[in-house]
């Protein structure tokens, strides 16, 4: 699927997706003094090409803060990633390095204490017209919409380090992807878990099939728990030895439903601050670009798309 024929309003842009892919895309990149510079030149070349493909469209890049109200349910959650290679490589303060330049440049939105998907998803009813989130996170699909009148569509950008092609997700390609349609995502997620923000599985070894028979008929606008029960009931009914599995995971899945519930944010959470809007000014992009030679990207025409 193109864009071509859809009328696109915001593009908002999950910043450390497109900080992860760039570091690893360039992260034997340096100046000639030996610093790393992979990820800032890989980051703004991704920015680029979205300007491009989007315009007229409103890029409005998403920054993390700290996910309180994930770890105020799981201490753990998103544990570890420091110590990853990223994470060792000053990542961090290259990202905030980043978000400060860009906030002159770029409509921004970052609250320090709630992470990009919670806001992306508060924005979505904020926002008028239809929108388009750029990431990889699982966790958005479960937003996706393409029937009312603010269309909600996911996109990945192809990535040739990781050998990836673009990939738009509309219903058809959430289900293709998990079985069940976007309003389910969550509960099934709640299941399986997520490895990459470090919450477990709340069962083992049983086949996907089986979890996708369990999820995909629930009635999803109950309340958390009555959702987490009905799974139980229904694994117990189809597969005694499954439902004990089921039983036994109860809590995990709670957890992990609780964290990961998007669409329960849609439109009820109030954004922490106002999308910041951009003044035009180069100066701290041009000289970040200096100072880690990439001479290249500082007459780019598209930064005057941006604003």
């Amino acid at each position: 699927m193109e864009f071509r024929d859809i009328k696109v309003d915001y593009v908002l842009v999950d910043s450390m997706f497109i900080a992860y892919r760039s570091f690893y895309a360039g992260k034997s990149l340096k100046t000639s003094s030996g610093e790393l510079s992979g990820l800032e030149f890989y980051y703004l070349r991704t920015l680029f090409s979205l300007v491009k493909k989007f315009y007229p469209a409103k890029i409005v890049i998403v920054w993390d803060g700290v996910p309180v109200e994930g770890n105020s349910i799981n201490s753990e959650y998103k544990a570890g990633r420091d110590t990853t290679e990223a994470g060792k490589a000053n990542f961090h303060p290259r990202v905030d390095r980043l978000k400060d330049a860009l906030f002159e440049v770029c409509y921004s939105y970052y609250d320090p204490e709630v992470e990009a998907d919670y806001s992306i998803a508060g924005m979505l009813d904020c926002l008028e017209g239809n929108k388009v989130i750029v990431s990889s996170d699982d966790d958005f699909k479960q937003l996706v919409d393409t029937k009312s009148d603010k269309k909600v569509y996911i996109f990945h950008p192809g990535n040739s380090y990781f050998n990836t092609e673009d990939k738009v997700y509309t219903e058809l390609e959430v289900v293709e992807r998990f079985g069940v349609t976007p309003d389910h995502v969550t509960l099934y997620r709640a299941w399986n878990g997520d490895s990459s923000d470090n919450l477990k599985k709340a069962v083992l070894r049983i086949p996907d099939e089986f979890k996708v028979s369990i999820v995909k008929d629930i009635d999803v606008t109950q309340g958390v728990e009555q959702q987490i029960d009905e799974c139980i009931k229904k694994a117990m009914l189809l597969n005694q030895k499954y439902g004990v599995k089921y039983l036994a995971g109860k809590s995990q899945a709670m957890e992990n439903y609780k964290i990961s519930d998007l669409r329960g944010r849609v439109g009820k959470k109030a954004l922490g601050g106002a999308i910041k809007v951009p003044l035009g000014n180069l100066d701290k992009i041009k000289d970040l670009c200096t100072k880690l030679e990439m001479s290249s990207l500082i007459d780019r025409p598209e930064w005057k798309l941006f604003v």
